[in-house]
């Protein structure tokens, strides 16, 4: 019996390469529910992914009988990223004449700054098609 196995993606760095792999398929399985459970009423659609990357070579060094052959493996892993922030701007011209992207004191949202927005004497945004005061979103007065 000899004291070598053909190399497998199982023997790599000792089972530990196999082993963060899985690991970070489980994240990603994870972060994705996440990303689905956040932003799954305003947006349709998530993505993650998982590459794994083997680079082959070998080297034969000086005065040596054989040539010695690697296997690098890496792993890249990109999570769901937060939908983009969608503002709109209005073309003005501050005081001084110089033409700029502005929006309402209270910032920016995906509504046109010309729209105000309903809210109570102390800032609490209310909902427009049901009428409740929304407790966690405030506009600056």
């Amino acid at each position: 019996m000899s004291r070598y196995e053909l190399s497998s993606i199982e023997k790599l760095d000792e089972g530990r390469f196999i082993e963060r792999l899985k690991g970070l398929y489980r994240q990603l399985q994870e972060e994705l529910r996440k990303h689905e459970i956040a932003y799954g009423q305003q947006h349709n659609k998530g993505q993650a992914k998982l590459t794994a990357e083997f680079r082959m070579y070998w080297e034969r060094p000086k005065n040596a009988a054989n040539s010695l052959f690697y296997v690098e493996a890496t792993t890249k892993a990109a999570l769901p990223q937060a939908p983009p922030a969608l503002n709109m701007c209005l073309p003005l011209e501050d005081d001084n004449g110089v033409p700029g992207l502005f929006v309402q004191s209270s910032g920016s949202r995906n509504e046109s700054p010309a729209q105000g927005r309903l809210c109570t004497d102390d800032g609490q945004t209310i909902d427009t098609e049901t009428g409740e005061v929304l407790e966690n979103d405030h506009v600056a007065v």
